[in-house]
């Protein structure tokens, strides 16, 4: 390839942008494949990334906030959002898979991650995480894996959710059922339920 015209920067290659993207935008996924070929906006002067994700609208100002932040940074790079609600995401996320286009860099649930990085949908991030374009070295290894298939890096974790169980302790005391403790099994918390249930029988009120 000939070099660039002196006095012209040579606009930033998709590919070369959708890594860092991934980590800058503090996704939970890559880009997509189908984005990679192109190489700018229409102006020929930098790269616009798509980037979408589901949420409430508080998490869509705030992940826009965000957006900005990194285009402040990296004033080549436009980026163009879109969010819904989950269900209306996915499935148009899934319609987007099936056509091969699913936007640049895109929010999926972890258990996610295997079907589309096995359709073919998503950009490999193992050489971006490391080249250390993507930095990685303060995660916890294990919340690192969850962007994984078949041992390949395809996504970045953005967050973690946690399920929290809340419970009458008198209700508990009065069925004479122990209180919840840490590695429960589900034969566990059957006996309890059903120690709990019979006591609901017998006072309703």
């Amino acid at each position: 390839m000939s070099e660039p015209h002196e006095g012209r920067r040579r606009p930033p290659r998709r590919r070369a942008v959708l890594a860092a993207a991934g980590a800058g935008l503090g996704t939970a996924l890559a880009g997509s494949l189908s984005a990679c070929s192109a190489s700018g906006d229409s102006a020929g002067s930098g790269v616009t990334l798509t980037f979408s994700w589901w949420g409430n609208e508080d998490r869509a100002a705030r992940t826009t906030q965000a957006v900005r932040l990194f285009e402040k940074e990296n004033p080549r790079v436009r980026v163009r959002t879109s969010n819904a609600d989950f269900g209306s995401y996915m499935q148009k996320l899934a319609t987007q898979a099936a056509g091969g286009g699913i936007p640049d860099v895109a929010q999926l649930d972890y258990r996610q991650v295997s079907q589309y990085a096995g359709g073919g949908a998503l950009l490999r991030l193992g050489g971006a995480v490391r080249d250390s374009t993507i930095r990685t070295a303060e995660m916890d290894a294990d919340f690192l894996r969850t962007g994984t298939y078949e041992d390949e890096q395809y996504a970045v974790p953005m967050g973690r959710g946690i399920t929290g169980f809340a419970y009458d302790t008198r209700l508990y005391r009065k069925a004479g059922a122990a209180a919840p403790e840490p590695g429960w099994t589900w034969r566990e918390w059957a006996e309890v339920s059903r120690k709990i249930a019979r006591l609901r029988e017998r006072s309703p009120d």
